[in-house]
């Protein structure tokens, strides 16, 4: 929890928070010469789209300019704002998705996203690696009597070896930045005759409900675990290496080959401002209420609630647009035994991809019979808990979090800064967050294939406007 409080720090430099703009800018960068015209066009697209909610676009040229160390294929795409710059993992097809993620990173410091896999291929190209990914499920079918699985491993293991020829068998793997994921299944079947069937599937980084291929009707045949497995790794990688060219999903990757390499700052890209600090001053005569209900979103660019895993999962994350809720003080300008209550439409989660959103809400979190979710104060601490026009005041709240019809603590650090909207109408915006540790263990819920310290811990960051209750 200790490293999540900077994102605390980070925001006391933000003036009333309700009245800004971040400034910020989206770079794209592609290789003219060599990008597909369906790569080119849908960046072109993309462009528009972002521009016409006033995100700046920007689409550099690496043909002409050269590119950073860990732009290692195009299009290769790069949020930055003055907290730095943070890297889109994701379809450059899915433009909601993207608007998504600057929605959710929007107000995020930059994080280490490198990390360690395990037990992977490794297809070293010029700036990047590509990981294979490995998921090979228990053999089915008729077992010989001195079956053993210990050499059943070893056996496809020296399959995969001699299919994925071209990549490197890993026990340990740095992934970094420039990077990505892919991820083979293999499902084995052992016949009465003795042949070894091998059905797979391949599964886009950028989608782990939807395979991009399947090989189910005609699996790969073998006289042997090692020769069925090597035929349906080759069958795989062949398919691997032409999603990367020809995928019309978004895909595609054109690695970087024999470019200069520049610095971000040879880019001469512009300098973005850090937003102002207040300018409002404490103010006599303002009646506080001692009730307070959620009036609405900060503006239009951010998430009343918005949620992500944490690197290197970071891009499945999204937003829960309706929430209801209020905070009741014992003194109206004093949070100490402060209550606090909070409801959420779970069905207005919104992940950026219908396809994705919809396979959280039906098969993750289950809607129709769970509609809502619930957060209730348990208690509030601070040095300084007066809240008064200008300030800030922060505090600790333990909570408890009911989701699925099922309640765990979570400690969530917030900060609370009044102030008078262009009306002269009191405002209170809130900013909070907190996380889930314990996804499966607490609401048996299973994140996203990934790293297990990543994929079971689920942040939550929460910024609204509330108005006193009339």
């Amino acid at each position: 929890m200790p490293k999540y409080i900077t994102f605390l720090i980070l925001l006391l430099s933000f003036s009333t928070i309700a009245q800004q703009k971040i400034d910020e800018e989206l770079i794209i960068f592609v290789q003219k010469s060599t990008d597909s015209p369906f790569t080119l066009e849908n960046i072109k697209a993309l462009q528009g789209y972002m521009q016409e909610r006033n995100i700046t676009t920007k689409i550099i040229d690496i043909d002409k300019t050269g590119a950073p160390k860990e732009v290692g294929y195009t299009p290769f795409i790069v949020y930055r704002n003055y907290l730095g710059r943070k890297i889109f993992k994701g379809r450059y097809t899915s433009h909601k998705r993207l608007l998504n993620f600057i929605r959710t990173v929007r107000r995020l410091p930059v994080e280490n996203s490198s990390y360690e896999e395990s037990n992977v291929f490794v297809w070293e190209k010029e700036r990047s690696n590509l990981i294979i990914k490995l998921k090979v499920t228990e053999a089915q079918g008729t077992l010989p009597k001195n079956f053993s699985q210990k050499k059943f491993q070893q056996e496809y293991l020296k399959g995969l070896k001699e299919g994925f020829d071209a990549a490197k068998y890993k026990k340990n793997s740095l992934v970094g930045n420039s990077d990505e994921l892919i991820y083979c299944s293999f499902y084995p079947y052992l016949a009465e005759d003795g042949k070894v069937y091998v059905s797979s599937e391949i599964h886009s980084h950028y989608d782990c409900h939807t395979a991009i291929y399947q090989q189910f009707e005609t699996p790969a045949v073998g006289t042997s675990i090692s020769k069925a497995f090597a035929l349906a790794a080759q069958n795989s990688f062949a398919e691997i290496q032409r999603q990367l060219i020809e995928s019309k999903l978004g895909d595609a990757m054109n690695y970087i080959t024999d470019k200069n390499s520049v610095s971000w700052e040879a880019l001469n890209l512009k300098k973005l401002a850090t937003p102002e600090k207040s300018t409002i001053t404490n103010m006599e005569n303002i009646a506080f209420p001692k009730t307070w209900t959620i009036a609405g979103p900060v503006d239009k660019s951010t998430p009343i609630l918005a949620f992500n895993f944490p690197p290197p999962l970071r891009h499945y994350g999204g937003e829960l647009t309706s929430v209801t809720g209020n905070i009741s003080l014992e003194q109206s300008q004093n949070l100490k035994a402060a209550t606090g209550q909070f409801t959420v439409n779970v069905a207005s989660i919104e992940m950026g991809e219908s396809d994705l959103t919809q396979a959280v809400t039906e098969s993750m979190l289950y809607v129709d019979k769970y509609p809502t979710a619930q957060l209730v104060f348990k208690s509030i601490d601070g040095e300084q808990l007066q809240l008064a026009l200008g300030n800030i005041t922060t505090a600790k709240i333990e909570a408890a979090l009911t989701l699925l019809e099922k309640t765990a603590p979570v400690t969530a650090t917030a900060q609370f800064e009044p102030f008078l909207d262009e009306n002269g109408d009191l405002r209170l915006h809130v900013y909070t967050q907190f996380a889930i540790n314990d996804l499966k263990g607490s609401y048996t819920v299973s994140g996203p294939d990934g790293p297990a310290d990543a994929n079971n811990k689920m942040l939550f960051r929460a910024s609204f406007i509330m108005k006193g209750e009339e």
